[in-house]
């Protein structure tokens, strides 16, 4: 056994799993909760996952006792600061994360703080601590008794020595540590999104059913899920994508299909459609023609925009946030569009 104690930082799923991993493999644990009914029910939830590894007979009845003796809970943070590292699973909203991690940097100043996000930018989570170099990526992935894999994500400010300790700790946990670096989804949510989208077109534009699609990835892919069961897998447990489509509008008809995309896939993501506006298209209609060819110019240039309203008023009316603007103003809006669905946490 270990007489390192780790802290774990938010007890739902994630931070439950996390907790039994670490106390299975000899640390010491402490569970944080703002909530004690929360604490319980984790604490529930790890002892029926360690008791399916008895029955499985990975695990002794004893170690399982042993394990659950290596737990404890707390709604106080400050009772972390024994901790040597500290793994935050709380949700995914940036403003508590960054109020965390500036509490938890007060707690200790040599303790590794390491985020479970699977998006949140750790060079700006690290940026809010005292001694930042020692903030990390420790990503794991649902149900973690299960998946080995762990993304250790580098911020800018992440030490070598942070780096290697959490590698370290990643081994000793039974997982495999692979270095990321901190971009948008990190490498597996980057590959997976993309590819669960594309089930969605596929879908919608007929190529196969959803049964079909999945048993495709299955059996020719060896994919243990399919993308779209995946996808609703990962509605379930409510941890969800935010859908973005970039589109300059110069296709009318491929505008109905997106219709058509987004409005299943908002069943499931809150979706963004930015529609990129350009300027030369609105002076045209604008314009006062002085030719034939001018004015069948300001025709085209007018239909197209009033079919590009007409799209956006039905997005919008699906509950799909919509952006309409010139390139230089989307990536504001877009970013604008970005904190409003986590203001009203609908990831």
């Amino acid at each position: 056994m270990s007489e390192q104690r780790i802290g774990v930082v938010g007890a739902g799923t994630m931070g439950q799993g996390i907790a039994q991993v670490v106390a299975a493999n000899g640390f010491n644990v402490r569970l944080y909760d703002v909530a004690d009914e929360q604490l319980t029910r984790a604490k529930n939830a790890i002892d029926k996952g360690l008791e399916k590894l008895v029955a499985k007979e990975k695990m002794t009845a004893e170690g399982k006792q042993e394990a659950l003796a290596r737990l404890s809970t707390t709604t106080a943070l400050d009772a972390l600061s024994d901790c040597s590292v500290i793994i935050e699973a709380a949700p995914e909203q940036p403003a508590l994360k960054e109020k965390l991690f500036r509490d938890l940097s007060h707690l200790s100043s040599d303790a590794i703080l390491a985020s479970n996000t699977s998006s949140l930018s750790l060079t700006r989570l690290a940026a809010v601590c005292e001694r930042p170099e020692r903030v990390v990526g420790m990503h794991f992935f649902n149900p973690v008794p299960v998946l080995k894999l762990v993304e250790v994500i580098r911020a800018e400010q992440t030490s070598d020595a942070t780096v290697e300790r959490i590698e370290a700790l990643t081994k000793a946990l039974g997982k495999t540590a692979v270095p990321v670096g901190d971009a948008p989804g990190f490498a597996v949510n980057r590959l997976l999104v993309p590819m669960i989208n594309e089930a969605a077109f596929a879908l919608s534009e007929g190529v196969a059913d959803a049964s079909g699609i999945d048993e495709c990835m299955m059996g020719g892919c060896n994919h243990p899920m399919g993308p779209l069961a995946l996808a609703d897998l990962a509605n379930k447990l409510r941890r969800r994508a935010i859908v973005v489509v970039l589109t300059d509008f110069n296709d009318p008809i491929g505008a109905e299909l997106m219709v058509e995309n987004l409005t299943w896939l908002a069943k499931r993501h809150p979706a963004i459609f930015a529609a990129i506006r350009d300027p030369t298209l609105d002076e045209i209609a604008n314009s006062d023609p002085e030719s034939l060819e001018a004015v069948n110019r300001a025709v085209v240039a007018g239909d197209m925009r009033r079919d590009r309203e007409i799209v956006i008023t039905k997005l919008r009316r699906r509950g799909i946030f919509c952006i309409d603007g010139a390139p230089n103003e989307i990536s504001v809006e877009l970013i604008n569009r970005y904190l409003e669905i986590h203001r009203r946490e609908l990831v």
